[in-house]
């Protein structure tokens, strides 16, 4: 059974994704998190930076997440998502194949906030980041430094998977990664 910590940091994490907020996380989700990001880029179907950024939530939705639609109905609910991650929680320490899966997610995911591919995250990234998946913009700020631990203002690729991790399996509850996605209260 998840901790309480893992538990609420997870659930947020579900509720991140399910961006129409109808209680599952689909491919439509994905999808829409990628329009929601490209259109505050400025980009439009056809653009290769809009078709790169569609391909990599699609690829989220078929690495990550479908994976975890345990009745096949195409849709992930929320119970679903908690008892793949219970599992791959407690596998994770002995697992290099779920430290390679979680890596080749967070490897996506900052190619999707790292805008100018100059290898690191910057507030303005992921501000961007934050207002496209509805979360609050308010926040940012805070989560931000918190996930910037060495206080250079950019966070990296290396500080990126670190806090990542962090997130998704830490039961530490002063660990800089619950940040990943602002508060998880």
């Amino acid at each position: 059974m998840l901790s309480e910590l893992l538990n609420k940091k997870h659930t947020k994490n579900f509720w991140v994704y399910d961006a129409d907020k109808n209680g599952y996380v689909d491919k439509a989700d994905l999808e829409r998190c990628a329009l929601n990001l490209a259109l505050l880029r400025g980009l439009e179907p056809g653009m290769p930076e809009f078709e790169d950024i569609s391909a990599k939530y699609a690829a989220i939705w078929q690495k990550f997440w479908q994976p975890a639609d345990l009745n096949g109905d195409g849709k992930v609910e929320l119970e679903e998502y908690l008892t793949v991650a219970e599992k791959s929680i407690a596998n994770f320490p002995n697992s290099a194949e779920l430290q390679e899966a979680h890596d080749a997610k967070a490897s996506i995911i900052f190619s999707i906030l790292d805008t100018d591919s100059n290898g690191t995250i910057s507030l303005a990234e992921y501000k961007e980041f934050c207002k496209a998946v509805q979360l609050d913009e308010d926040i940012a700020e805070v989560a931000f430094a918190k996930l910037n631990q060495n206080g250079d203002g950019v966070i990296s690729s290396e500080e990126y998977l670190e806090r990542s991790k962090e997130f998704h399996t830490s039961d530490d509850p002063n660990t800089p990664g619950n940040w990943l996605y602002g508060s998880y209260e």
